[in-house]
């Protein structure tokens, strides 16, 4: 789930070499591709799929990035996708998965997207499941990857201004303090 591209952009500033995004959305797709720097010295492919059935060769990435694609999985689903994640990764490859803390969703909190229409901002949220830590422990160990870290960034005074911006400032004040993400780093065995 690349999305617009974000962390393809950021992987290539950091000197990654070859960067390829999928995503199950092609207008997606095409942003991505349109955001990359002309000059980049990456090679970067953008290509349609899911993470249900990765469109990528066995072994064949030393990272993958989840990020707030999980969510938008049933809770059986989760197996599947660990276990493509994990087939894609080369041994002792990295997966990192930041997704929504299940305490946001738990209290009501949802993925969305703002895109503007007109002299608007259309928003539209996207089906969102709750997983508890131990599902997506439990996905993981069954596609043979190690948790290393976990962290869980919190909601702090200087996110207000963003939720603010989203109309989101009472959810903000109220929850101030708590998670807001669940970060994981885990390995595929060398």
């Amino acid at each position: 789930a690349c999305g617009t591209g974000r962390y393809a952009r950021l992987l290539a500033q950091q000197g990654a070499q070859q960067v390829i995004g999928i995503d199950q959305s092609l207008p997606m797709l095409k942003l991505a591709q349109a955001q990359v720097a002309p000059d980049s010295e990456a090679k970067f492919q953008f290509i349609w799929g899911s993470l249900l059935h990765l469109p990528l060769a066995d072994e064949s990435c030393a990272l993958a990035i989840a990020a707030l694609a999980l969510t938008h999985l049933r809770t059986v689903q989760l197996y599947q996708a660990f276990a493509e994640l994990s087939r894609v990764l080369k041994p002792g490859g990295i997966l990192l998965m930041s997704e929504m803390h299940p305490f946001g969703a738990l209290t009501g909190g949802r993925c969305r997207f703002e895109r503007p229409e007109g002299k608007y901002q259309q928003v539209y949220h996207i089906q969102t499941y709750t997983h508890l830590h131990e599902d997506y422990l439990a996905a993981a160990l069954a596609a043979d990857l190690t948790l290393e870290a976990l962290v869980e960034p919190r909601l702090t005074d200087n996110l207000f201004p963003a939720f603010e911006r989203a109309g989101m400032a009472d959810f903000a004040h109220r929850f101030a303090g708590f998670p807001l993400a669940l970060v994981c780093r885990w390995r595929k065995p060398s």
